[in-house]
């Protein structure tokens, strides 16, 4: 436990990445989001990190299946801050960690079942180098935990949604004009509401794909689809993917759990797909998603910047006890220091055993700052390449790579 912005938190630990959690943050206009929410919780990275925070949600189905338009428009407002990623973790998901639940959601990650899953996307992760994530045999909680431990996450899952974006297109059906009409007359619904790409459908020249998980009592269909002219001039040209749930009461079946926990899954993975938004039926017909900024049109976040120097040394100064540690901190912001990616860091040998601790530790360079109660480590970091200082130091910011 920790105190995180004045109320009672928590520091989580996932191998070299810490992150502090605290619940019930309320996010509104002042973040740039449009739509004001209070997720369960925020998770914050301590140091400087290539990931965003994550809005998580959890969810149970009995209050929230009937809630899906205000949780979608929710969620994209959220999204479309780039300032955070979201995480739906429901009753079930978090049950899964302690005892098996059955199958309690639709696979809706499984590439094999998908129109082209078999032939795009295991050569799509391997030129990615990016099958360190398996989201179709992970569990959801698992996927998360992996985000926060991989400091290169970002690009990762972004490999993983481009992959199933292309085995999502079916290029079979490029010729049927009945099966694009279809498919048109729901893409054509989800774009007007969201304003997620700009592109002009046209047949022909569309690649495009409807999958559908379910074989019977689907209540979700997920639609895709990109410009032949785009993909002809760049291979990597995005593909518009969407995910639209069927919530109304009067179509549900005994299935209807299983598809919406199945959504909660696909979104998760997605979010990090250049061209994706996730939608309901009765959000659709009451044009619920009116509130989200209009003419938005959503971009990778593939060149994120990290969070505000001043941000990060905020949060770290908030994990700080010592004294020492409290005015270096201060000291090495004013002088304007990129902030350490490590708070308390332990050093341990090859066996495991811890020989020190690092007050802030900036891991890549080997740099640390430690107090003069732990100075008696000096030796032992030297030993293993480590450049320390204390209060008593000169400090040389050249060493850090200057200022930020």
């Amino acid at each position: 436990k920790a105190l995180i912005h004045d109320k009672e938190g928590y520091i989580l630990k996932v191998n070299n990445s810490t992150w502090e959690i605290e619940p019930q943050v309320l996010l509104d206009e002042t973040e740039g989001i449009a739509v004001a929410c209070k997720p369960d919780f925020i998770i914050r990275p301590v140091g400087s990190s290539r990931r965003l925070p994550v809005a998580v949600f959890t969810d149970g189905f009995l209050y929230h299946k009937d809630k899906v338009a205000d949780d979608t428009l929710k969620r994209e407002a959220i999204r479309r801050s780039q300032k955070y990623r979201v995480y739906s973790l429901s009753w079930r998901d978090v049950q899964s960690v302690f005892q098996a639940q059955g199958d309690y959601a639709t696979p809706t990650l499984s590439p094999e079942l998908m129109p082209s899953g078999e032939r795009m996307y295991k050569p799509t992760i391997n030129a990615a180098q990016a099958d360190i994530v398996k989201p179709d045999k992970m569990s959801t909680f698992e996927l998360l935990m992996r985000y926060l431990d991989l400091e290169n996450a970002e690009e990762i899952f972004a490999a993983q949604a481009r992959a199933y974006s292309l085995s999502l297109l079916d290029p079979r059906k490029t010729g049927d004009t009945l099966a694009f009409l279809e498919w048109n007359t729901t893409m054509t619904k989800v774009v007007e509401a969201m304003n997620f790409t700009e592109d002009d459908y046209v047949q022909p020249g569309t690649f495009f794909g409807k999958y559908t998980p379910r074989s019977s009592n689907a209540h979700l269909s997920i639609y895709s689809g990109v410009l032949m002219s785009d993909m002809e001039t760049n291979a990597s040209a995005p593909v518009s993917v969407c995910a639209v749930l069927n919530d109304q009461r009067d179509f549900r079946t005994d299935k209807y759990e299983e598809e919406w926990n199945g959504f909660w899954h696909f979104f998760n993975l997605m979010q990090f797909a250049e061209r994706f938004v996730a939608v309901c039926s009765t959000g659709l017909e009451q044009m619920a998603y009116l509130a989200l900024p209009v003419g938005h049109r959503l971009s990778a976040f593939t060149n994120i910047e990290p969070a505000e120097t001043h941000d990060m040394w905020d949060n770290i100064r908030e994990l700080l006890f010592d004294d020492e540690a409290i005015y270096m901190a201060t000291k090495l912001h004013d002088l304007g220091v990129t902030a350490p990616d490590e708070v308390g860091y332990e050093l341990t040998d090859t066996s495991g055993e811890v020989i020190a601790t690092i007050e802030l530790a900036w891991t890549k360079q080997k740099i640390g700052f430690i107090t003069e109660e732990q100075s008696e480590n000096n030796e032992k970091l030297d030993a293993f390449g480590w450049k320390i200082f204390t209060v008593s130091d000169e400090i040389d910011i050249t060493v850090f790579g200057g200022k930020y």
